[in-house]
């Protein structure tokens, strides 16, 4: 994300065209392990590493349910500047404010609004937040902030994040409709974060401590290691986020049932010092995760329901070669029992070649004297 630098002046809303570019995108697709043990019903994901050609960071902060997806990408380990992203399927748009210097989007809803942040180095002014909606900015500016970072978007349109103006500390904040609309901050907090909200309003975010849910006008804490953070919350009520044991050691996880629900790391993945940033009501997670050697990668996790969902053989000859895979006829010709969509395609396969063959051997039998 953008770092704060001292802000002088404010504006309240600017309008402007974008710079865009359409650039491939290189993302490496493979399968792992579920976090759940077999034979249990596991839950697994399909792991996209998103890492834009040349660059040495690539974020990602964001992602609707059409499985849109934002961020930032920068090309040099010390220096450089970062530029916003959507990437739709395979195709990375670059969108940066014009005449910032670094830009990141952050947040996406429904209707492809986005929310993020720019900065112009050498101004004085601190980064400021904007939303970006048919093809026009908009400033997010808290009165008297240094700097002012939005976060996420609901399909209301109602957009969190944080802002900083001395005192206290970072304080999140909720936006709507070209007006911040008081929050009452955690009890004792300091200062604490704003970090997603969903279609009810709900919203994850953490302190200096502790990770948090907002809902109904109180707060439900998430404590788990050292530190923990709230960063992603669908309509399902489903939170993403990490948390620091007592080794130091980053894991990501997911959170169902609200603060006092089950929660399971995504160590399966593994992702070394992951942050995921949000996720939809596919249940799909996004994130970024440390790059060997420097820097940081995307991710971008998507869920697969099977029984035993993966199959690692590199003498395999049916997969050819070494391969990860949850294609159904494969594990089903291993004698792997399977369970969710690809098998019930599979078993639709299966019964519509029985059928055929059924009504070819009738018609044979009919013919014969």
């Amino acid at each position: 994300m953008l770092s704060p630098e001292p802000q002088t002046e404010r504006r309240d809303a600017l309008v402007a065209s974008v710079k865009a570019t359409v650039a491939p995108l290189f993302v490496l697709v493979f399968v792992v392990l579920g976090v759940a043990s077999r034979p249990a019903l596991a839950q697994s994901y399909s792991l996209r590493t998103v890492d834009f050609p040349g660059d040495a960071f690539t974020f990602v902060y964001g992602i609707n349910n059409a499985g849109q997806v934002v961020g930032g990408y920068n090309t040099q380990l010390r220096g450089g500047h970062d530029h916003g992203y959507l990437l739709t399927g395979n195709q990375l748009t670059t969108i940066d404010f014009p005449g910032a210097t670094d830009t990141d989007l952050s947040g996406i809803n429904d209707s492809g609004q986005i929310v993020g942040a720019y900065i112009v180095d050498g101004s004085g002014v601190g980064s400021k937040g904007f939303l970006f909606s048919g093809g026009q900015f908009t400033l997010i500016v808290f009165p008297g902030a240094q700097f002012t970072i939005p976060v996420a978007i609901n399909n209301a349109g109602e957009v969190v994040g944080y802002y900083f103006a001395g005192g206290v500390g970072f304080q999140g904040f909720l936006w709507n409709g070209g007006s911040f609309v008081p929050v009452p901050p955690p009890v004792g907090s300091g200062p604490f974060f704003f970090n997603g909200i969903n279609n009810a309003g709900q919203i994850v975010g953490n302190t200096s401590s502790s990770g948090f849910l907002f809902a109904a006008g109180s707060y439900s804490f998430i404590n788990k290691g050292n530190f923990t953070i709230a960063s992603g919350i669908n309509d399902a009520g489903v939170i993403t986020g990490s948390f620091q044991d007592n080794n130091n050691v980053t894991h990501a996880f997911v959170l169902s049932g609200g603060p006092g629900g089950k929660l399971v790391t995504l160590d399966s993945l593994g992702l070394v010092q992951p942050s995921p940033s949000a996720i939809n009501n596919a249940g799909t997670i996004v994130g970024s995760y440390q790059r060997p050697g420097g820097g940081q990668l995307g991710f971008i996790a998507s869920t697969i329901s099977l029984l035993d969902p993966v199959d690692v053989d590199p003498s395999n000859s049916l997969l050819n070669g070494p391969a990860v895979t949850t294609d159904a006829k494969l594990l089903a010709a291993k004698g792997r029992p399977v369970q969710g969509v690809a098998a019930d395609a599979w078993r639709r396969d299966l019964r519509t070649r029985s059928n055929h063959r059924n009504r070819s051997q009738h018609g044979h039998r009919s013919q014969r004297p």
